[in-house]
Order: structure tokens, then sequence, then C-alpha cells
């Protein structure tokens, strides 16, 4: 969503200010901060009113040191004079000097407890697996009393410590259990901006999304769509046999949920993407199956739904009946009986593995592979990457990168119809029958679950 800057007029502030007091109000009463009730205005002792016009918010200071983010229609975030975490003065440092009370799981429990006062679930912001806890700081026999406790994101797991995965941050005082700072990073808590009466004058313009690069997508028309559909289908059943998938075979038209079925062209390049009745999805370019993906695979994306980035672990828990190294046989097997040589795809080195994480006595029975292209890019991108249940022994997900190696690429299948061709310039919208979006490849490196 393009943004501007605003005027931060003398109204316009205030009117922002008087909109959003109600919700600091609440949001400290629900957390039984030791603030007068309601708080109001004059008990503000500044506020830096946000200059986008996406962001109808901005930080608010109490008199008395509290301070509040609103954004989003929410307040997400607030310190209060006794945060550690938010110190600015290291010789305040042993003022913070106390007694250890709670324990560890003590903390997390009154961490959970303020959420949930806030009246936001576990599943919204994580909170149903594992956090991270900083260890107590001390210097000598002094202990700072305060646990820092982190959620972080399960599909970005793997970025741990980037705060851009960090779904809340809390920090309890363990000395009395009282929440000293809340920061709350999920858009599920997000709410409708409140409304105001006073319009700021826009007085510069944010960046605007443009396409730049890339390839262009062309509608081939219904005929040339369903004509490739058909051709490729024993291409596809194929791909299942060899793969030693659990699909059954052989696919015709009649298992293709055709209200999802995605046919392009890029340049003279067709390519496709087929969802069956049954879930399964697979995508077709350069004149091969490239991806496959179980309706019950980690990064699954149902046919006409967005990512459902947070899916419940416990859907995956299972018994782990092979090892990691049984996993990466059952790849390379697959790879070779599709025909590819392991060395073509780098598979003859190690790959990256995310083996099955446990929770508490239960186990994430999904262990993730990737044969890299690069393993120090910090854009990675694979060769091959799978999903491989664990408990069951088989594949879920398998994607073939053969953008990465052009001798793999091979001739699509004539179709008895020629290959549209287009001019230099981008297509005009097709029919939602005909194509509704191009095919979404697997990502560069598969979201992973919560430790």
């Amino acid at each position: 969503m393009p943004f501007d800057i605003i005027e931060i007029t003398a109204a316009y502030s205030n009117a922002v200010l008087v909109a959003i007091m109600p919700h600091i109000s609440d949001f400290s009463q629900k957390l039984d901060l030791p603030i007068p009730q309601p708080v109001t205005i004059a008990q503000v002792r500044r506020f830096n009113c946000s200059n986008l016009s996406d962001k109808i918010g901005g930080l608010v200071r109490l008199s008395n040191g509290y301070d509040f983010w609103f954004e989003k229609g929410v307040v997400d975030s607030f310190e209060s004079p006794r945060s550690y975490w938010g110190l600015q003065d290291p010789k305040l440092i042993p003022t913070f000097f106390g007694k250890v009370v709670l324990t560890k799981e003590e903390a997390i429990q009154t961490a959970r407890n303020a959420v949930k006062k806030l009246g936001y679930t576990d599943e919204m912001l994580c909170l149903d697996s594992p956090p991270k806890v900083a260890p107590l700081e001390h210097i000598g026999t002094n202990y700072i009393p305060r646990y820092r406790i982190e959620w972080f994101n399960k599909k970005n797991d793997f970025k741990i410590g980037n705060p851009g995965a960090r779904t809340a941050q809390i920090e309890v005082d363990a000395e009395n259990g009282q929440i000293d700072s809340l920061h709350l990073t999920s858009r599920s808590i997000w709410g409708p901006d409140p409304q105001l009466s006073v319009h700021p004058r826009v007085i510069q313009q944010g960046p605007r999304s443009e396409l730049v690069g890339g390839t262009k997508i062309n509608n081939p028309g219904q005929a040339y769509s369903l004509a490739f559909l058909k051709a490729i289908l024993p291409q596809v059943s194929e791909f299942v046999q060899n793969a030693g998938l659990p699909v059954n075979t052989p696919i015709t038209m009649n298992d293709v949920d055709m209200s999802h079925y995605t046919c392009g062209v890029t340049h003279t390049e067709p390519f496709a993407e087929i969802y069956l009745k049954t879930g399964p999805c697979f995508h077709y370019n350069h004149g091969q199956v490239t991806v496959y993906n179980a309706p019950n695979a980690w990064y699954y994306v149902e046919a006409g739904k967005p990512p459902d980035f947070d899916k419940p672990a416990e859907n995956y828990f299972g018994a782990i009946n092979m090892t990691t190294n049984e996993a990466v046989t059952l790849v390379k097997k697959a790879i070779i009986q599709l025909g590819y040589s392991p060395k073509n795809l780098h598979m003859d080195k190690a790959p990256a593995i995310t083996p099955p994480r446990k929770y508490g006595s239960n186990y994430f029975a999904r262990c993730f592979l990737y044969w890299l292209v690069d393993p120090y890019s910090e854009t990675t991108r694979s060769y091959v990457q799978a999903e491989v249940d664990m408990s069951d022994r088989s594949i879920k997900s398998l994607g073939i990168n053969v953008e990465a190696n052009t001798s793999l690429w091979r001739n699509p299948p004539d179709v008895g119809i020629p290959i549209p061709t287009f001019p230099d310039q981008p297509s005009q919208s097709a029919p939602a029958a005909e194509v509704q979006k191009p095919p979404v490849h697997l990502p560069p490196s598969m979201p992973l679950p919560g430790r």
C-alpha cells in the first residue's frame, strides 16, 4: 500500500490524540498498570504524531513516564519507566538490582496471561510454541530480575534474532510479576484506524509500486489452455509414478479443479499450475513438472486462498520413523527416477537440513532438505528442496529449480495449436476462467516451524 507524507498541524495532532486516548486507557486498565483511570489528555507529557498517511497514531508519553505506541488501530507496544530493556543510561543499572522471586516458567505464564488480558489468543501471536527467554543478567552477585520473553513467527523461526520474525517481546519483573514492557508485531491483532474529522494535507507523495523487470505473463486463450492441460497430464501422471507420490494415476481432466487451473505464456514458453480436486498441486514449466505439493505439506497454499502463515504445529505431530539420512536417500531416489542426474542438481553435495523439532513430548515430524545454489548468498535459492514426512516416510513437497540449469530444459508438448505469440508489452487481463494468476513457485527457502 503506498503511503504519503502528511502535514502535522495542531488540529490534526489533537484529533489523533483524542481518538487514541480511549485505547490507551483500555490497554493500561487490562494490564493493571499503576496509572489513574481513565487515562486522559491531562496526563500526556508528549505526543509524537505519525506523519505517514497509512499509520494513524504515534508515541504517547504520560507524565509518569509510561510510553505507549499506537498504530494500525491498536496499542501494540508500551514501556514503563522501570523497563530495564528500554534503559538508556547505564549509570542507572544498579537501581535495577533485586531478588529473583519468579521462576522462568512463572514469568512465561505471566507474559501469556498479559496477552490474554488484552484479548488476544496464543495462536494470534504464536504463543502456542516455546518462547526464547534471555538469561537473567547479573553483575557479580547482584541480579537484574528482568525476564525478556520473545515469541517468533513459526514460519520464520530460522530467523531467530531477526526482529522481523518476532511476534511478541514481553519484559517481566521477576521480583513482583509486573509487566514492564510489551511489544506485539502481528497483522492478526490489527484493527480499524480511528475515524477523524480532520484531514491533513499531503506534502510529499510516498513511493508507488511499479512493475519493473521480471517476465511478462500472457494469456494464451482458452483453446490453447485446455489443449495444453490435456497434453501435459500424462507427464504429471508419470511424475507421480516415478517419484513414488501418494496420488492416484492416471490423472485425467476430470481430476483437475478447473476453477483454479492456470495457464500462461512467457515469451514463447508455456507454463501451468494444476490443482487436483483431491488437493495436490503441481507446477509445470520448461517442458516438465517442477513442483509438487501435497495438501498437507507445511507450505501448501490452498487454491484461491492466501497463504496460511499460522498453521497449528500440532497438526504435524507424529512419530519419527526414519532418519534424516534416509530422508535424503528418499529424495535422491525420486530425483533419479524422474530422470535427473543428481550431479546436475548439485545433489552430489550434502544438503542443508532442518530436522524434526520437539514440542514438549511431541515431534513436529517433518524434515526439510535444501540443495543450495549458493549457501553463502543472502538470497538463498535451492536446486532442489523437499519436505519429508518422517512418520509415513513420504515426500510431501518437492521443488526442482530448472531455472538454475538451462541444460535441464525440455520442449513442451505439441498440442496441435501453435503457441500464441505476443507483442513486446504487458498483456491485458484475461478472464478469470482462463488465467487467474502466474504460477506460484516454491519460495527461496521453505518457511520453517517454530522451535
